[in-house]
């Protein structure tokens, strides 16, 4: 599974992490959680190989397959919403391609290379389960909210929100093992909403998403990942159940620097009233050096 070890990323003077280590767990819904600036969207930029880190290693398993939503749309698209959708299957689409190259060349020519070339690419495409390809796409177009007449239209037609609804579905279509979302259900209607939950959570691969949708992090995530100060603390369980152990943590933390305070206080006493004497100044330094 990915990993992170060690990583490192700055702009500039301002340090976003250091020493960033974590292990992503295999089939887990993991959502991304920290202050604005924190360096969230960095770091998913940095495993989607949009940007580079300073240092520290990322490992990704070989041939694993990760996906996550581009910052534009496909300049060039299909000629439908459709088969653009279509296309998010690279490899299926690959061969539907090639398929109808071949039938082409049949059509002009009856040869028998021609004719096995033809008989390789379909059973190659029926293999990879290709003729199912078009009605998984309407499906998923369906789902967000891409009706009939939409799925027949030229992409270039459509606003920049649908475009990118697009891309969505394009994702949804490729089925990575390890997906990563920013604000997945951002410009989204209800209905649409609903069905990319539902979508998620029946989802077998790992996903990484980021999201400020209170109500979606308790219904989706299974970890928090934390990313404060430049550190990543996982918590498991949903967003609320995150909420209430950085609450205590942060309690604990409040309590021991008082109690660490208090114990300063009591020291520096002790070094005020007897540092002057020679018997009893090695104590005090020392009790001094154990405070820090």
């Amino acid at each position: 599974m990915i990993r992170l070890e060690n990583l490192e990323k700055s702009y500039g003077t301002k340090l976003l992490f250091s020493e960033l280590s974590y292990q992503f767990p295999e089939g887990e819904t993991i959502a991304l959680v920290g202050d604005n600036g924190a360096g969230k969207s960095t770091l998913l930029d940095i495993l989607c190989g949009l940007e580079s880190a300073d240092g520290g290693s990322l490992y990704i398993p070989p041939r694993m397959s990760i996906g996550y939503l581009p910052q534009e749309p496909n300049p060039h698209p299909q000629a439908s919403v459709r088969e653009e959708c279509e296309a998010g299957d690279q490899l299926v689409f690959a061969l539907k391609e090639k398929m109808r190259e071949t039938l082409g060349l049949l059509e002009t020519s009856s040869g028998e290379l021609d004719l096995h070339r033809y008989e390789q690419a379909e059973s190659a495409y029926r293999l990879a389960d290709g003729y199912a390809i078009s009605a998984k796409a309407s499906t998923i177009l369906s789902g967000l909210g891409f009706g009939e007449l939409m799925q027949g239209a030229d992409p270039l037609s459509l606003s920049g929100g649908w475009r990118m609804r697009l891309e969505l579905a394009k994702l949804f279509m490729r089925n990575p093992e390890f997906l990563i979302l920013d604000e997945p259900t951002n410009h989204l209607d209800l209905p649409s909403l609903v069905w990319v939950e539902a979508y998620l959570q029946s989802f077998p691969g790992t996903i990484l998403f980021v999201s400020h949708d209170r109500d979606l992090l308790n219904r989706l995530a299974e970890t928090i990942l934390h990313l404060n100060q430049g550190k990543l603390t996982a918590y498991p369980g949903n967003y609320d159940e995150f909420l209430e152990a950085f609450s205590l943590v942060q309690s604990q933390e409040a309590k021991a620097k008082a109690q660490l305070s208090q114990q300063r206080r009591q020291l520096q006493t002790f070094v005020d009233r007897f540092g002057a004497k020679a018997s009893k100044a090695k104590q005090a330094q020392s009790k001094m050096k154990a405070i820090g």
